[in-house]
């Protein structure tokens, strides 16, 4: 039931869906030991910025908003000198939110490297989530090393990409 339950958005991810082309029983272990559901409300936050996360989230109803932390509000009060700015709503003051709907994975590059939230994930409607949690991954991986071995190297090409891309 796992498997028919969460596979088809575990698979909403191209990198997964790829390695399950590889190896039939990937999918359905990764269903059956790496995943849990959670469910929102509105106006929870699902992370804050700078926060150190170790899952990925697939969005699969209701809709979140996620703001950049350098267009939150607090961020551009603090960048002009404006003093400790409060904590302020995405939802009330910020118009720089992007809406995210159904299918969106979030923090998607927790999965493969040491991954610290640059932005903030609000809950805009009630939601439910998809939890991919990477330590369960990794675990996982062992039954797999065929595919163990491309996502290794996969995950070690993006933390590349990630140190090279930063200021």
């Amino acid at each position: 039931l796992s498997t028919e339950l969460h596979g088809p958005i575990l698979t909403t991810n191209l990198f997964l869906r790829i390695c399950d082309q590889l190896d039939d029983a990937l999918i359905q272990d990764l269903a059956t030991h790496c995943v849990e559901w959670i469910a929102l409300q509105a106006g929870q936050e699902l992370f804050k910025p700078d926060c150190l996360v170790d899952r990925s989230w697939n969005i699969t109803s209701g809709s979140l908003a996620y703001t950049p932390k350098e267009l939150m509000l607090s961020e551009v009060v603090n960048a002009q000198g404006g003093g400790p700015a409060r904590q302020l709503s995405v939802l009330a003051l910020d118009k720089h939110a992007i809406d995210l709907a159904p299918r969106t994975w979030l923090c998607e590059l927790a999965l493969w490297c040491h991954w610290e939230t640059v932005g903030e994930a609000e809950v805009l409607a009630p939601s439910e989530l998809l939890t991919l949690h990477r330590h369960e991954m990794v675990q996982v991986m062992n039954f797999h090393p065929e595919v163990a071995r491309i996502m290794q190297d996969y995950s070690r090409t993006l933390c590349n990409i990630v140190y090279l891309s930063q200021p």
